[in-house]
């Protein structure tokens, strides 16, 4: 299916490729969120655990985020390049001092 998407505008492609993996994400997800489910309820010692918080007057309840962190973008590989000087502020003398990158002043 990629490869007829590849004849498509590339606006089109870019949405459909990222649908596609969302989906594909998002049933990933499930698969592991009901994989934990799955695995808390059958064991013995948070059942026990459970079990042992309700005998003393307390209702416990079991919360597992299962989540993504946000996408961060991916790094350049591009040399760099300027026509002039370069300005560091203080933290960035403070890095690279610390990393011993940097004048002892």
């Amino acid at each position: 299916m990629l490869w007829q998407l590849k004849c498509v505008s590339p606006g089109v492609v870019n949405w459909e490729v990222r649908h596609l993996m969302n989906r594909k994400i998002e049933r990933l997800m499930q698969t592991l969120r009901d994989a934990i489910h799955d695995a808390l309820g059958e064991s013995a010692g948070v059942a026990a655990a459970m079990a042992e918080l309700e005998r003393a007057g307390h209702c416990p309840s079991l919360l597992v985020d299962v989540s993504l962190p946000a996408e961060k973008e991916a790094a350049s590989i591009e040399p760099v390049r300027r026509d002039g000087p370069l300005f560091l502020t203080e933290s960035d003398d403070d890095f690279l001092r610390n990393i011993g990158i940097g004048k002892l002043a």
